[in-house]
């Protein structure tokens, strides 16, 4: 059975600004560990899309805050695919990410 979920993007004083989700233009990920989505201010986040959009070099993220690294300990999003949380678990926390290689453009969708 497929859920239907509605994404709500908040503005200040968590008016409610719009029902599609917060698409930010495509990030450069480098070799070092940076920030590639902030940690909601004032509600949870209800859907987090990351989209790899480099044709051979992988990303590895960490949801949790804590630096990315390419290995083990973070999440590896191969070239050219993307991972999607929605429903009952999407993380809520900082979200950093780290690539192979130098400027690896990075899609993110939050809501």
């Amino acid at each position: 059975m497929a859920r239907k979920v509605q994404v709500v993007a908040v503005g200040a004083n968590d008016n409610v600004i719009s029902d599609v989700p917060v698409h930010a233009a495509a990030a450069l990920v480098g070799t070092s560990s940076a920030t590639l989505v902030a940690a909601p201010t004032s509600s949870e986040r209800r859907y987090l899309l990351i989209q790899n959009q480099h044709a051979t070099q992988d990303i590895y993220v960490r949801l949790d805050g804590a630096t990315a690294t390419a290995d083990a300990n973070s999440l590896k999003i191969p070239a050219g695919t993307s991972r999607e949380w929605s429903g009952n678990y999407v993380p809520n926390g900082t979200v950093t990410a780290i690539a192979l290689g130098a400027a690896t453009p990075v899609a993110v969708v939050t809501g």
